[in-house]
């Protein structure tokens, strides 16, 4: 079971103590603040800063399993494979819009997502999902008018007033 290294750990009289400032008590036993198992200090050196290890010989193992320092991803064999194969496809997956269709002004445009004619963004939506849901020809940059409409009374006499 892998376990992080944490830089925080409660020493015996509970008290939060930090790694660096651990070092100045070398007799003092430390505790995880998570799980509450027994940790050693190492002191580092130069390139690295002091950290709590947990001691893996006399944790028990039903407390490791819920430490908020414990590396989720290790665990049945071959799930390490599992998560990088998911990583792996679910960024293949992804893919970025390139074409887009303003809602607001009615155009049509490829690239980022900025329509040059209302000067935002706000308003556009990917192509695939305008051609999924509108009914305008793409080539048209005026709205469709549905048909029977011009023929309405409201239509036919302007506002019917």
């Amino acid at each position: 079971m892998l376990i992080t290294p944490c830089h925080l750990a409660l020493n015996s009289k509970g008290s939060l103590v930090g790694a660096r400032s651990a070092t100045t008590q070398p007799d003092e036993s430390w505790a995880c603040l998570s799980c509450g198992c027994r940790l050693i200090l190492h002191p580092g050196d130069i390139s690295e800063p002091p950290w709590f290890e947990h001691d893996q010989r006399y944790a028990k193992i039903s407390a490791l399993m819920y430490c908020q320092y414990r590396n989720h991803r290790d665990g049945l064999p071959g799930e390490r494979f599992r998560v990088m194969l998911y990583t792996i496809l679910e960024h293949e997956a992804c893919m970025v819009p390139d074409d887009w269709y303003c809602v607001w002004c009615g155009r049509h445009y490829v690239g980022e997502k900025h329509c040059v004619g209302c000067n935002t963004g706000i308003y556009s939506i990917e192509e695939i999902a305008w051609r999924e849901n509108y009914t305008c020809p793409v080539g048209d940059s005026h709205p469709h008018t549905p048909e029977g409409w011009s023929s309405s009374p409201l239509a036919a006499e302007g506002d019917g007033r």
